[in-house]
C-alpha cells in the first residue's frame, strides 16, 4: 500500500514528484532509495540532495569493462526509468558507442554511470556555488566515494567523463590540473576546460600510491555533454558524437590512441639547420611551416624559431630551425642568421605551403629586418583554418586545437608554453612544442584538403586562399590616420560627453551621479526606483531566488526595461538620457581611442604599460581596438614625417557568409554622431547674437569619425560600395515583381519599399506617396528617416523576421551617439507596415519557404558565384538560409565565343577586352567562374548533339507565350528546348590561306602523317563538285614547295593515295593543326580553325566535305543530285565538331547513328546536312527550296510573321504559300525556323527535343559564366544556357583589382586598403585617380538576368568622403 501523502509539504515537491505519486507509484523510503548507494560507499545521510525525490540512480557497473562513461547527474527521464542515460542524451551516447566502433562495442558492454545519483534542484554550476556560500556538504564529495568503487569494479583502460563537472572529479581523482591557471611539469598530463579539451585525450601514467599499490594508466577522453547542445546550438551535436565515438574507438584498442610522433630534428648546427632547409625545400609537395613569436603584432615581433614538416620518402620529416632565444638573443651569429634567412626565403618564396592561419606567419616573415624569412608578397598558401572554413564545419571554431580535437586521436599539447600554465619555459620546450604544432598542422592539412574536395566546397577554397595574401598586404599597408584631425574629433565629443553627463543628472535629481559607473546605475533602478531586473550581470535571465546574482546594468539590461514597458516617463527619459551617454562615451574610447588623463595619473598610467602622449597641453592615453593597433611610423624618407598608421587585421576565414572580417571593426566605426555644439553649448548663438558658425544655429553638431583616416599626400583614396547589393540579390532570387519594376524604371528602391509599406494594395496611393518623396528630394530630413525605416524593416522582413521581433529590433536600435534611431515607433506600425509588405510582396514568403525547403532537400544552401556552402549544422535557421542555387556545365562542353567554340574549363577567369561569348542575339563580355565537384548529367538531342551539365542546369523551354527557365534534369525525354540558331558569323580571325584552310580540312576527312610525308585519298567527287584531276591540281598550288612522291596517284588498299613528302609539308601540316598520330576515331577540328575568318571556315567545312561527303538520292528527270549530304565516320566526336563548326557559316544538319557499318560489327555515324542551307552557304548541290529541320514555337512563329513585308518575299517565294504558312501558324502550328530565315525574318532560337538525360554517378569540376548582359545566357554545344549570380560578387571582383592595382605596386603606399561589407577601396597616387576608378567600376559593376549591379567609384582625401 502507498504511503499517505503530506500535503503540507507539496509545495517542496517538484512537478516530476507529484505525477509521480499521481500514478500511485510512491517512491520507497529515504532510507530503502539510498540503501544501494550507501552500500557502495556514497554519504547519502550527509548529502544535501538526501530525501529529495529525484533519485538516486544507480550506476550500470560492468566488470573490466573497455569503457566507462561518466556522466554529471541523471535528468527526469533517468529518475523516471532509474537508469542512467536513457534520455535524449542517451540515445546520442548508445548511437556513438555502436557507430564509432562499427558495431564491434555497445553500451552494454561499458559502464554507465554518474557524478551525482540524485538530480540536483537547478543549474549544477549554481546550486554548488549555492551549498557553498551556505556552507554546506557537497554532494560531489559525498557521492565520489561510490563513483571511486564504480571505477574501480569497472577497471576500464578509457574514461570518458562527459560534461564540464564530470571532467573536474576525474581531474581531481586522477590529481591532474585543469584549467588556465593550472600548474604543471612539461609532459606531464593537464586538462584544460571542457570546451577546449573536448574529444582530446589526456594519458595519465601508471602511478604507484602511497600504500604501494599501483593505479594503473589510463586515457580520459572528454566531451561536452549532449544536454549542452540539445539546450543550446545544436550545431555541437556534430563535435560532440565525434568525441564519443573516438571514446569509443579508443576503447577497443585498450586505451591506445592512434598518434604517433616521428622523432623531432632538434638544436642543429648551423651547417645541419641550412642542409635540413635544403632538404626539405628539395622534396616534392606541400611543406607545412609553423612559427613561434616573442608577441602578436607582426609589424615589430620576432620569430624566435621555424617548425617544418614535409613527407620525405615516404616518412614523416619534422625539424625546428631556432632563430631567436627565450632571453631575447639571436641564436645565431649575424653571419650565421643571413644565410638561415636567406636559406629560409628559398624555401618559403618557392616551395608550396602551408600551415594554420598563415596570414600571421607569412606576413611576420616579411616583416622579419634585417633577415627576412620570405620575400614573395604575391605567394598563395594552404591554409587549414580557410580549409575548415569553407568545408562543413564552417559553424564551428578554426583554431588548431579545435581541428586536432575532431580530426585526431591527439593528446592536447596546446597549453605547454602558456606562461599561466607551465613552469620553467625553456629553449628546448618551446622548439618541441613548436614541433607538436606543425606535425598537427601537417596531418591536419591532408584530412582537410579531402574535406574540402568532398563536401564540394574547392571553388570557395580556391577564392579564399586567393584572397588572403591580399587581406594579408591590406593590413601591411594600412590606413593613414591624421592624427590632428583625431585630436579635434576628441576635444567635440569630450565636449558632447560632457554635455550628456549634465542631462543624466538633470532627468535623475542626481547632482554626482555618475553614468558611467554599473553600480550607481544599478542602484538607481533596483533600489531607488524598485524595478526587476530583467538580466544578471553574467547574461542570464534573471532569477530571484538565486542569492548569487547581482542585476545587470549594462547597454542589454537597459534596453530590454524599455521594451519590457510600463515605466513613467520620467524613468524612460532618465534611461535614454544613460544609453545616449554610454554612446558618446563608447564612440570616444573604441574609436577615437584616446581619453584625456589628469596630470597626476599620468605615472600611473604610463606604469600599466599604456601610451600616454602630451598633445596640445593635454595628456592623452592611447586606449580602445583601433589605438591598439596604430603604429607611429617614420616616412621621412618621403617627407611625410612620422605618421600613425592603423594596421588592421583582416580575415577571409570568420564570417561564414564569406564576408571578411575585421580586426578592429572598422564597419562600427560611425559615418554620424550629433552631439551639442562644443561653441554655443546648444544654446545655437554666439554673443552678439549672431548664429554660431559651428552649428549653424542648429545647437547639434555631426561627426564624422571616418574623416580621421585620409590619403597620403600626394594620393587619394578610390573605393565604390555595391549600392544595395543585398535588396537587388533578393529581387533577384525571388521575383518580387513590384522591386523588380523600381528597379528597371530606375526608381528609389528604399523609398519605394517605404511607400508600398505604407499604401498596401492601394497602389494609387503607394504612387503618390513616393511621387511626394520624390519631390521633396532625398536629402530632406522627412525623406532621409522614412527611407531608412523602409531599410531596416524590409532586411528584417526579407531575412525571416516576423512583426514583433523587427519591432524589437528597431526599437532598440541606437545611434552612435546613443540617441533612439527610431523615436516614436509602436508595435502597431511594425504590424501594419508587415501586412502590407505581404499583400503587395507576396513572393516574400514563397521565397522563403524555398530557401528553406532547399536546405532540407539538400542539407545546404550554396550561394550561386563560387558554390560557397552552409550546412546549418544546428538545423533549420530560417533568418540565416539567405543564399541561391547554383548550375554549371563540366570543364569539356564547349561555348560559342568570339574565337569559335571553346571549352569552358579554358576560357579566362576575369573579361578580356575583344572576348565575348555568345548570348543568341550578341556576342557580351563575361567570366569564367569555377564551381565544387558535381555529377555528370549527359544528354542527348534529338539532332544527335551531345553535351553534359549538373542536375541543377537550366536551360530554355518554350511556354505558351515565352521561354521559360527550367532544370534540365526535371524534364522528360521529348521535352523541346532552345538551341542557337545556325548563321553566318564574322569573327575577324585570320587563317593563312583559303586553300590551306581547304587542304586542311580535306585531310581532317581523307588525310593522314606516314613516316616522311602526308597522305591523301583522292577520289571523285562530281556530284560535289570535284574531280581527281582537280584534287592534284589544287594540292600543287597549296604547296608548292612541297614535293609529290610519287608524282601520280597510287592504287593503294583499293584506293588512290595521293603522297606529298619534305619536311615543309610534314611542319606546314603540323602548324595548321593537324596532329601526328591521329586516326580516323581521335581526329578532332583544329583550334585554328574555330577562331578563323567565316570564308577559311567555309573553305575548311567544303575541304572535309570533298574529301569525305557525298549524295544519295539522284534527280530521275534531270540526273542530277538532289539529295542531302552525308558523311559516314566511327569518330562520333569528329562528326559534332563539324555540325558545330556547319551552324557558324549558316549550315544545319543532325547526327544518326551508331550503325554497324560492315559485317564485322565495326561501329559508324552519319552525318546528315541539310541541301538547301549547305548551297547558300557553299554553293553545292543545285538550288533547292528550304524545308524540314528544327522548327520555332508557336509564340516566336507569330513573331515573325508580324514582321514580314510580303511585299518583299525572296525570288522563287509565293505569296500562296506564305499565306498557307501564316493560317498554320494562326491555327497553333509550328514552321520551320530555316524557312523562317529564308524569309528574311529569322527567330531568335529553335527548339530540339530531348532524347535522353542519363545520369553518370562520376564527379568532376564544374564551370559557368558570369555574362555581362541583360540576357544573362550563353550557348553551350549550342544549348541555351543560363548564367549564374553573384553572392559572392565583392570577392570575384576583389580578385579582378587586386591584379591590377597590386600592393605597393602604382607607389610605396598605394594598393588595396579598406573591404568593407559591399566596399572595397584603394590608395592610389593622385595622378592615378581616375584609371583606378575605372578598373574599380568595370570590375564591380556587372548585371545578372536582367538586374543591374551597379558601383560607382569615387575619388577622395578621406574615407569620410567615400
Amino acid at each position: 500500500m502507498a504511503p499517505q501523502l503530506d500535503f503540507d509539504d507539496l509545495d517542496a515537491l517538484s512537478q516530476g514528484d507529484v505525477e509521480f505519486f499521481a500514478r500511485g507509484r510512491a517512491p520507497k523510503t529515504e532510507e530503502e532509495a539510498h540503501a544501494p548507494a550507501i552500500a557502495r560507499g556514497a554519504k547519502c545521510d550527509k548529502c544535501p540532495l538526501y530525501g529529495c525525490r529525484r533519485g538516486p540512480v544507480m550506476g550500470e557497473v560492468k566488470e573490466n569493462a573497455p569503457a566507462i562513461f561518466i556522466g554529471e547527474a541523471p535528468g527526469r527521464a533517468e529518475v523516471e526509468q532509474a537508469r542512467p542515460f536513457v534520455g535524449p542524451s542517451g540515445e546520442i551516447l548508445n548511437e556513438a558507442i555502436a557507430t564509432g566502433t562499427q558495431e564491434q562495442l555497445y553500451r552494454t558492454d561499458c559502464t554507465i554511470t554518474n557524478v551525482l545519483l540524485c538530480t540536483p534542484p537547478d543549474d549544477f554550476t549554481d546550486y554548488l556555488r549555492k551549498l557553498k556560500r551556505e556552507g554546506k556538504n557537497s554532494p560531489v564529495k559525498c557521492c565520489k566515494p561510490r563513483l571511486l568503487r564504480d571505477m574501480a569494479e569497472s577497471a576500464s583502460p578509457t574514461v570518458v567523463p562527459v560534461g564540464k563537472h564530470a571532467l573536474k572529479v576525474v581531474c581531481d581523482i586522477y590529481e591532474i590540473p585543469m584549467g588556465k591557471g593550472a600548474k604543471s611539469l612539461p609532459g606531464a598530463p593537464r586538462s584544460a576546460t571542457i570546451k577546449v579539451q573536448h574529444g582530446a585525450p589526456i594519458l595519465v601514467p601508471e602511478k604507484e600510491l602511497d600504500d604501494g599499490a599501483v593505479r594503473p594508466g589510463v586515457t580520459i577522453v572528454p566531451s561536452l555533454h549532449p544536454a549542452f547542445a540539445l539546450r543550446g546550438d545544436k550545431a555541437w551535436l556534430v563535435p560532440i558524437r565525434n568525441a564519443l565515438e573516438k571514446a569509443a574507438r579508443i576503447a577497443t584498442r585498450g586505451g591506445k590512441i592512434n598518434w604517433v610522433e616521428p622523432e623531432f630534428l632538434l638544436n642543429p648546427s648551423l651547417e645541419q639547420a641550412i642542409g635540413i632547409i635544403d632538404r626539405f625545400r628539395a622534396a616534392p609537395g606541400r611543406k607545412t611551416i609553423d612559427l613561434e613569436t616573442d608577441g602578436v603584432e607582426t609589424w615589430k615581433i620576432h620569430v624566435r624559431c621555424v617548425g617544418i614538416c614535409a613527407d620525405i620518402d615516404g616518412r614523416e620529416v619534422v625539424a625546428v630551425i631556432p632563430l631567436r632565444r627565450m632571453d631575447g638573443g639571436n641564436w645565431w651569429s649575424s653571419s650565421g642568421m643571413e644565410r638561415v634567412s636567406k636559406a629560409l626565403c628559398r624555401l618559403m618564396d618557392n616551395s608550396p605551403i602551408g600551415g594554420q592561419f598563415l596570414q600571421f606567419d607569412t606576413e611576420t616573415s616579411l616583416n622579419q629586418k634585417p633577415w627576412p624569412l620570405m620575400t614573395n608578397r604575391t605567394k598563395m598558401w594552404f591554409d587549414n583554418a580557410i580549409a575548415h572554413h569553407d568545408s562543413r564545419d564552417s559553424e564551428f571554431p578554426h583554431s588548431l586545437g579545435f581541428q586536432a580535437s575532431q580530426f585526431t586521436e591527439a593528446p592536447y599539447w596546446k597549453g605547454d608554453v602558456d606562461a599561466k600554465s607551465i613552469e620553467g619555459v625553456s629553449d628546448e620546450v618551446l622548439h618541441r612544442y613548436c614541433c607538436k604544432d606543425v606535425l598537427g598542422e601537417h596531418r591536419i592539412g591532408k584530412i582537410l584538403k579531402d574535406r574540402v574536395i568532398t563536401h564540394g566546397c574547392a571553388d570557395a577554397f580556391n577564392v579564399d586562399s586567393r584572397l588572403a595574401p591580399h587581406a594579408r598586404n591590406m593590413g601591411s599597408l594600412g590606413l593613414l590616420v591624421n592624427d590632428e584631425v583625431r585630436m579635434g574629433m576628441y576635444k567635440e565629443l569630450a565636449v558632447g560627453r560632457a554635455d550628456k553627463i549634465l542631462k543624466v543628472r538633470a532627468a535623475l535629481g542626481k547632482p554626482n551621479f555618475n553614468p558611467g559607473s554599473p553600480k550607481q546605475v544599478a542602484k538607481w533602478l533596483y533600489e531607488d526606483l524598485g524595478l526587476t531586473p530583467v538580466y544578471d550581470t553574467k547574461g542570464e535571465e534573471w532569477d530571484e531566488d538565486d542569492e548569487d546574482a547581482a542585476p545587470s546594468a549594462n547597454e542589454d539590461s537597459l534596453l530590454a526595461l524599455l521594451d519590457r514597458g510600463g515605466l513613467s516617463k520620467e524613468t524612460e527619459a532618465g534611461i535614454d538620457a544613460i544609453l545616449e551617454f554610454r554612446g558618446i562615451d563608447k564612440l570616444i574610447g573604441t574609436y577615437i581611442g584616446m581619453r584625456e588623463v589628469p596630470a597626476g595619473e599620468v605615472a600611473k598610467a604610463q606604469a600599466a604599460g599604456k601610451k600616454v602622449t602630451l598633445r596640445n597641453g593635454l595628456w592623452m592615453v592611447e586606449q580602445g581596438s583601433v589605438s591598439d593597433v596604430i603604429e607611429y611610423e617614420d616616412w621621412s624618407r618621403l617627407g611625410w614625417g612620422i605618421r600613425p598608421i592603423l594596421h588592421p587585421t583582416w580575415l577571409v576565414h570568420v564570417q561564414v557568409s564569406g564576408r571578411w572580417s575585421c580586426n578592429p571593426n572598422l564597419m562600427a566605426v560611425p559615418e554620424r554622431a550629433a552631439v551639442v555644439c562644443p561653441l554655443c553649448l546648444g544654446k545655437k548663438i554666439l554673443a552678439g547674437g549672431l548664429g554660431c558658425v559651428r552649428c549653424k544655429a542648429t545647437g547639434k553638431i555631426v561627426i564624422n569619425a571616418r574623416a580621421m583616416v585620409e590619403a597620403p599626400p600626394g594620393h587619394v583614396m578610390v573605393g565604390a560600395d555595391m549600392e544595395q547589393i543585398e535588396l537587388r540579390l533578393y529581387t533577384l532570387d525571388s521575383g518580387d515583381a513590384l522591386l523588380w519594376d523600381a528597379f528597371k524604371k530606375g526608381k528609389d528602391p528604399h523609398a519605394w519599399n517605404f511607400a508600398s509599406m505604407v499604401g498596401g494594395r492601394d497602389m494609387d496611393a503607394v504612387v503618390k506617396l513616393y511621387d511626394e518623396m520624390m519631390t521633396l528630394g532625398k536629402d530632406h530630413q522627412k525623406v532621409k528617416h522614412s527611407r531608412r525605416i523602409a531599410k531596416e524593416f524590409v532586411y528584417a522582413l526579407t531575412y525571416g523576421g516576423d512583426e514583433t521581433t523587427i519591432f524589437t529590433n528597431m526599437f532598440s536600435q541606437r545611434e552612435a551617439d546613443g540617441s533612439r534611431s527610431f523615436p516614436g515607433l509602436e508595435p502597431s506600425m511594425t504590424t501594419e507596415w508587415y501586412d502590407n509588405w505581404h499583400r503587395t510582396h507576396p513572393e516574400t514568403a514563397r521565397w522563403q519557404n524555398r530557401r528553406v525547403g532547399g536546405w532540407r532537400r539538400d542539407g545546404f544552401i550554396a550561394s550561386l558565384l563560387l558554390g560557397r556552402k552552409r550546412f546549418f549544422r544546428g538545423g533549420e535557421d530560417r533568418n540565416a538560409m539567405c543564399n541561391f542555387p547554383i548550375q554549371c556545365v563540366p570543364a569539356d562542353t564547349r561555348v560559342l565565343t568570339t574565337r569559335g567554340y571553346e571549352p569552358i574549363g579554358g576560357l579566362p577567369e576575369r573579361r578580356l577586352t575583344g572576348l565575348g561569348v555568345w548570348t543568341g542575339e550578341k556576342f557580351a563580355p563575361f567570366r569564367m567562374i569555377r564551381r565544387p565537384m558535381a555529377e555528370r548529367i549527359e544528354v542527348e538531342l534529338n539532332n544527335g548533339v551531345r553535351f553534359a551539365c549538373d542536375d541543377a542546369h537550366q536551360v530554355l523551354v518554350p511556354g505558351e507565350k515565352r521561354y521559360e527557365w527550367r532544370k534540365l534534369v526535371e524534364l522528360k525525354p521529348g521535352t523541346e528546348i532552345a538551341i542557337n540558331r545556325p548563321q553566318s558569323m564574322e569573327f575577324g580571325h585570320g587563317f593563312e590561306g583559303w586553300e590551306s584552310a581547304y587542304w586542311l580540312g580535306y585531310f581532317i576527312g581523307n588525310g593522314y602523317f606516314g613516316k616522311r610525308q602526308v597522305d591523301f585519298t583522292i577520289g571523285d567527287r562530281p556530284h560535289l563538285g570535284l574531280t581527281k584531276e582537280d584534287t592534284q591540281k589544287s594540292l600543287v598550288r597549296v604547296l608548292p614547295r612541297c614535293q609529290m612522291h610519287p608524282p601520280k596517284p597510287q592504287w593503294r588498299d583499293n584506293h588512290v593515295v595521293q603522297s606529298i613528302g619534305g619536311k615543309h609539308a610534314l611542319a606546314s601540316w603540323a602548324a595548321a593543326g593537324a596532329k601526328r598520330g591521329s586516326t580516323a576515331h581521335t581526329k578532332r577540328v583544329p583550334q585554328t580553325i574555330w577562331s578563323a575568318s567565316l570564308e577559311r571556315r567555309k573553305a575548311f567545312v567544303l575541304g572535309y566535305l570533298h574529301a569525305d561527303g557525298y549524295c544519295l538520292r539522284r534527280d530521275v528527270v534531270s540526273g542530277g543530285e538532289s539529295g542531302a549530304i552525308y558523311v559516314n565516320t566511327p569518330n562520333r566526336e569528329l562528326l559534332q565538331d563539324v555540325l558545330l563548326l556547319c551552324s557558324t557559316i549558316g549550315m544545319d544538319g543532325r547526327i544518326h547513328g551508331p550503325y554497324n557499318a560492315d559485317r564485322e560489327g565495326h561501329i559508324a555515324y552519319r552525318l546528315h546536312l541539310y541541301r538547301g542551307l549547305a548551297h547558300q552557304a557553299l554553293g553545292l548541290l543545285d538550288a533547292a527550296r528550304i524545308k524540314g529541320g528544327p522548327v520555332v514555337p508557336n509564340f516566336e512563329a507569330r513573331e515573325a510573321f508580324a514582321g514580314l513585308d510580303r511585299t518583299k518575299l525572296p525570288a522563287g517565294t509565293s505569296r500562296g504559300s506564305v499565306r498557307t504558312l501564316m493560317h498554320r501558324v494562326s491555327k497553333g502550328g509550328s514552321v520551320s525556323a530555316h524557312l523562317l530565315s529564308s524569309l528574311g525574318v529569322p527567330p531568335q532560337y529553335m527548339v530540339m527535343g530531348i532524347k535522353s538525360v542519363t545520369r553518370t554517378g562520376k564527379r568532376e569540376p564544374m564551370f559557368t559564366l558570369s555574362v555581362d548582359d541583360p540576357s544573362h545566357r550563353y550557348c553551350a554545344e549550342s544549348v541555351v544556357s543560363k548564367n549564374c549570380t553573384a553572392a559572392d560578387i565583392l570577392n570575384t571582383a576583389t580578385l579582378e583589382i587586386v591584379e591590377q592595382i597590386p600592393h605597393r605596386g602604382w607607389s610605396e603606399f598605394s594598393g588595396p586598403c579598406l573591404q568593407i561589407h559591399d566596399y572595397f577601396g584603394v590608395y592610389v597616387p593622385t595622378h592615378m585617380g581616375e584609371r583606378a576608378a575605372r578598373i574599380i567600376k568595370e570590375a564591380m559593376t556587372t548585371e545578372i538576368k536582367g538586374m543591374p549591379f551597379p558601383a560607382t567609384p569615387k575619388i577622395s582625401t578621406t574615407w569620410a568622403k567615400q
